[in-house]
């Protein structure tokens, strides 16, 4: 009799202890996917602004992107996973997210990351972004392509899920340059990736996007991969002579195995059949700066860079960015972007160049490791929008200055060094600013 009413308490107090910890752990779960989430959408509220500069219309608003995050949201199923599980998370390596279609879950790792972004928070938050576009409109999609899916299919799955969990939640350019598909053994052909494979996805994605929008896409996925949605308004935007059908073999090749001649015919095509097109249309100066901000953002993180075997910039030599900038430099002259800073056409040629400069040689660091300055891409906002330009002319010398800290980022002399410094690292010193003309976009 005893031990029965010894037994009693224990097992009332185990199941106490037993509720506790599957309440608690509830608690965790929501407390925890709910903060998680409640950071992405500040991210998204502070810096959503910034890509919707570089696309436009092509977006939705940010209000607009916000409210459909939050009613995705809304819709899954958060798990919170403090610890490893099986095998769910070994391939991944550090803390992100998974969507998982058949139960409509999300699943959270806990672990911090070290990754390329800022703050592991916010590597977390951005990952979770990733599988909430998943959760959105690529179902149809996976359910037709099947378990493993086409080429197509990966495109506006995960590179649509990377493009949106990078560049929506960020003021920075936060891919880098990374995947060298030359065969030559004298020049590297290196593309975006910050993902090996995902960025081949999302550099095929971005080239979609561009030369469609937004709706279009959705309406694509939501069909379950209908080629001829994109392509027909491809064509509406563009024109019948466009060799849309080569577009999209070159796309899904491209997204696998990207072959260097592949990747610059496929990049005329985008630019000088297309693109171009949408130059000439230029009215006034609102178009003349969006158009620079998109070619700007495509240069620098989506189309391939070429450097010789000395890591002198060649891609001009396999692509033809001439013809198509200096038709963009005419719209930006004849519609006054730049003439607040200076009414010369030579001096606003520099400062256009300037703003479309890519790095003599991507790869050689070593410098900053030293103390000193040199060129990267990832110090320089995705948007020109976030910064304002200041221009001497007497010294021809350019400055980018980021509005919110009020510190030069960024510095092109005429004969002498273009540079760029993170104005959050302490091991640098900043940049004097010049006086002269400025302009903020």
């Amino acid at each position: 009799m005893k031990k029965k009413k010894i037994l009693i308490p224990v097992l009332i107090a185990a199941a106490l202890l037993l509720a506790l910890a599957v309440g608690g752990y509830a608690a965790n779960t929501i407390l925890g996917a709910n903060t998680v989430f409640k950071n992405a959408i500040r991210l998204l509220d502070e810096n959503y602004t910034y890509i919707h500069s570089v696309f436009g219309d092509r977006l939705p608003e940010k209000d607009a992107h916000i409210a459909r995050t939050e009613e995705i949201y809304d819709r899954v199923h958060p798990v919170w996973v403090p610890f490893w599980i099986g095998n769910r998370f070994d391939m991944r390596g550090d803390s992100g997210g998974e969507f998982v279609f058949k139960t409509r879950r999300l699943y959270f790792l806990a672990f911090k990351s070290q990754m390329r972004l800022r703050s592991p928070d916010d590597e977390l938050s951005r990952s979770i972004l990733h599988e909430l576009k998943h959760a959105d409109d690529q179902q149809p999609l996976w359910e037709a392509a099947g378990s493993n899916g086409s080429d197509a299919t990966k495109i506006f799955g995960e590179g649509a899920s990377a493009f949106w969990e990078n560049y929506p939640s960020s003021k920075w350019f936060v891919n880098s340059v990374m995947k060298d598909v030359s065969e030559h053994s004298d020049r590297s052909v290196v593309i975006t990736s910050g993902n090996e494979q995902y960025g081949l996805y999302q550099y095929q994605y971005v080239l979609f996007l561009t030369l469609t929008d937004y709706d279009t896409i959705h309406r694509f996925t939501e069909s379950g991969g209908n080629a001829q949605i994109i392509k027909n308004k491809i064509r509406e935007n563009y024109g019948s002579g466009v060799e849309v059908d080569l577009f999209w073999d070159l796309s899904e090749t491209n997204a696998v195995i990207p072959i260097e001649q592949n990747l610059y015919e496929q990049a005329n095509i985008f630019l000088n059949d297309c693109l171009l097109q949408d130059v000439n249309r230029i009215k006034d100066k609102q178009a003349a700066f969006q158009m620079l901000d998109l070619y700007r953002f495509l240069k620098a993180q989506i189309l391939p860079r070429c450097y010789e075997a000395q890591k002198a910039y060649c891609t001009y030599d396999h692509i033809d960015m001439r013809s198509f900038e200096s038709a963009l430099f005419e719209k930006v002259r004849s519609c006054g972007l730049l003439d607040p800073l200076t009414a010369d056409e030579a001096q606003q040629r520099f400062i256009f160049d300037c703003l479309l400069y890519m790095p003599e040689d991507d790869f050689d660091v070593m410098g900053y490791e030293l103390g000193e300055r040199y060129y990267s891409l990832d110090f320089l906002p995705i948007s020109l929008s976030a910064v304002q330009l200041a221009f001497d002319a007497r010294t021809k010398t350019l400055q980018l200055i980021d509005l919110d800290a009020g510190e030069p980022i960024a510095q092109y002399e005429a004969g002498g060094d273009y540079f760029t410094i993170d104005i959050e690292s302490e091991s640098i010193d900043p940049i004097e600013p010049i006086t002269g003309t400025q302009l903020a976009f």
